[in-house]
Order: structure tokens, then C-alpha cells, then sequence
């Protein structure tokens, strides 16, 4: 008798570690899948640099759907101890994000992460680094191009468009467009990939400009500097855009936006692509499958030593 009473009980405490056991493997499980979906969700965030200056930069970036993005930002992966938001507003929510970052040095590494609906988004758990150009000295007067951007209807106006512009083999500028959809930029600050001297062009040259409204909505024209001088360049999205915002504060009127300063004058930009596919493909690769692994094995357990 008192044999059988031992056996019973250490079979009641084996049970009673399986069940704890199983407990701790469900939760593992549900937070595997949890910051695998959050780091999807990240990874899937396609920053750009743009306005890359001595003093400033810009990035830009196009979510799914609707929300607020800002940006920290310092001159350490250990210490992102600024922040910087829209350049609409901190309660800006919109599906497209324009951030301009400013009062930098020249010629120093910043590095940077994307909050974008609450996700953090970097490199691999590692922060952005991007680095800031040279001085140049006085700027050049301002050379202004602008044009306005239109829904796919060709009638409506689609504010909130990003509006990204490019010479040959220059950085790329870029700029939101208002209310009626115009746009403005200031290219004669524009400069070489390197960041290094302004890059020379003339009004016969071409360039490219690019109007992205949603994620997967790209439409990109080609023209010459005089034409977009005119200021009577159209583009129609390809898609209905929804670039509409909910903001405290108004964009900026386009006469504004193109005033010598600073931020206008300094700012030449470059895109950097931050292969956010790569960490797409990483996360769901390998912890989706191992999260469903984890949740296969835990219904094992609990089927086996449901008793």
C-alpha cells in the first residue's frame, strides 16, 4: 500500500510539471508569433533618405494604412535620446510620412529608427546610421521647380503625395505635396551621391520625378528642368491614393515651403533602400513555422498528459 502511494504521488507531480511545462510553452509560442507578425510589420517599412545636407536630411516612408510616425534619432546606436516628426505636424496621421531632421553637423554619423503605428523599425535590431555632408559654403540662389499631382481620376487633388526628384546620377529631393496637390523644390543646392559638392546640371537636362501615394503606387515622369519650371507639370497617380491627413496643423503654403533657409538650401538628398524585404523574409521564414512548431508540440503535451 504505501508503495502504491508513492507511485501515485510522484505520477501526480510529474503531471503537474508537464502542465507547467505546457503553460510556459504556450506562452513562448503566442509571443513568438506575436513579435514575428510586429517585426513583419517593421521589416515591411521602405524608408528613404532624401534632402541629405550639411546641417539636415529627410526621411520618407508609405504605410497601409493611416497613422502617426516619428523619428529618434542621435549620434549613437546606444543613445537615440531626439525625436522628430512630421514635417505636418507631431499629430499628423496619414499614410505617408515626410520627416525632416535639422540642426545637425556636417560631415557626422547620425543614426537613426522609424516609429510608424507604434512598430519600431530598423536594421536587424540595429539603428539607421546616415551621414550628414560637407559644408559647401554659400549656397547657390534658389532654382525653383514644381508642378502639381492628381489622383487617378485626373481631377482630384492627391495631398499627401511624396514627390521625389532626381538629375542623372544626383541625390534625390523630395517634398510633400498641399491641399491642391502642388509641390515645390528648391534643386540648386542638389549635390553628387557622395555628398560631397553640388552636382551641375542645366535647364536642358533631364529629370526624373517620381509621385508615390500609396505602397505599391509609384508613378514617375521624366521631363526637362524647364518644363518643371513652368510650374505646369501634371501627374496622375495610377492608383486611387488616399494621401489624406488628419492634422492640428496645415502644410505649409508652397511660397513658404521654397524661402532660402537652412533646411531648403542645405538639403540634397539620397535614397537608401534598407532591404526591409530581407527582414520580411527572415521573420516569416523562421518564426512563423516556429511558432506554429511550439503550438503543435503544446497540444501534444496537453492531449498526451491531459490526465
Amino acid at each position: 500500500m504505501l508503495l502504491r502511494k508513492q507511485r501515485s504521488t510522484v505520477g501526480f507531480n510529474d503531471v503537474r510539471v508537464y502542465r507547467v511545462a505546457i503553460a510556459i510553452a504556450l506562452v513562448l509560442s503566442l509571443l513568438l508569433i506575436f513579435l514575428t507578425a510586429s517585426q513583419a510589420s517593421a521589416a515591411s517599412i521602405m524608408p528613404r533618405v532624401t534632402n541629405v545636407g550639411y546641417k539636415s536630411f529627410a526621411i520618407t516612408w508609405v504605410t497601409d494604412t493611416a497613422g502617426i510616425g516619428y523619428i529618434k534619432y542621435g549620434t549613437s546606436t546606444g543613445n537615440l535620446e531626439n525625436t522628430a516628426y512630421d514635417d505636418r505636424g507631431q499629430e499628423t496621421e496619414d499614410d505617408t510620412h515626410h520627416i525632416t531632421i535639422t540642426g545637425l553637423a556636417a560631415s557626422n554619423t547620425y543614426y537613426y529608427e522609424i516609429v510608424s503605428g507604434g512598430i519600431t523599425c530598423n536594421s536587424g535590431g540595429i539603428p539607421y546610421e546616415i551621414t550628414t555632408g560637407s559644408d559647401l559654403g554659400v549656397p547657390p540662389m534658389p532654382e525653383i521647380i514644381s508642378g502639381k499631382i492628381y489622383k487617378s481620376d485626373g481631377v482630384t487633388a492627391a495631398e499627401g503625395t511624396i514627390i521625389y526628384a532626381s538629375i542623372g546620377t544626383s541625390q534625390v529631393l523630395s517634398a510633400l505635396a498641399d491641399g491642391n496637390g502642388t509641390w515645390a523644390l528648391d534643386i540648386a543646392p542638389i549635390r553628387a551621391a557622395n555628398h560631397q559638392s553640388y552636382y551641375a546640371h542645366s535647364d536642358s537636362d533631364d529629370i526624373s520625378i517620381e509621385a508615390q501615394g500609396t505602397p505599391n503606387d509609384i508613378t514617375t515622369q521624366t521631363v526637362t528642368i524647364a518644363t518643371t519650371k513652368t510650374g505646369a507639370l501634371a501627374i496622375e497617380l495610377t492608383a486611387d491614393a488616399t494621401a489624406d491627413f488628419n492634422t492640428d496643423e496645415t502644410v505649409a503654403n508652397v511660397d513658404e515651403s521654397i524661402q532660402p533657409s537652412d533646411v531648403a538650401k542645405e538639403a540634397t538628398p539620397e535614397e537608401t533602400e534598407t532591404e526591409p524585404d530581407k527582414g520580411i523574409n527572415l521573420w516569416l521564414i523562421s518564426g512563423i513555422p516556429a511558432g506554429v512548431i511550439v503550438l503543435a508540440a503544446t497540444a501534444w503535451l496537453i492531449n498526451k498528459y491531459r490526465y
